[in-house]
């Protein structure tokens, strides 16, 4: 895995992404305060979320049945991209995203 992408200067939060070759990718990020509500990464900060880029989601959210589950609704996030965030049964949190 190559690094994708890292963020983070001095005093402000972390992170970094990974990808490979075959269209797979994680990223590990610090918790942080934002405006646009991106900082609830976790469960009470220590449990990661999963992300699956999807094509389109406004479609994807509208396809989702379980309205319940929605931490975060559709939202342009700080760092350039949409996503909605929702809970899985385990209490694991799963975003869907596209860049922006």
């Amino acid at each position: 895995m190559q690094v994708e992408e890292q963020w983070g200067e001095a005093d402000e939060p972390k992170g970094i992404t990974f990808s490979n070759n075959h269209g797979f990718s994680i990223t590990i990020a610090e918790p942080h305060d934002a405006d646009d509500h991106s900082w609830k990464q976790g469960v009470n900060g220590d449990r990661p979320t999963l992300y699956f880029k999807v094509n389109d989601v406004d479609a994807a959210y509208a396809d989702f049945s379980d309205k319940s589950a929605v931490v975060i609704e559709p939202q342009n996030t700080h760092w350039g991209m949409r996503w909605f965030v929702v809970r899985d049964p385990n209490d694991n949190l799963i975003a869907f995203f596209k860049p922006t």
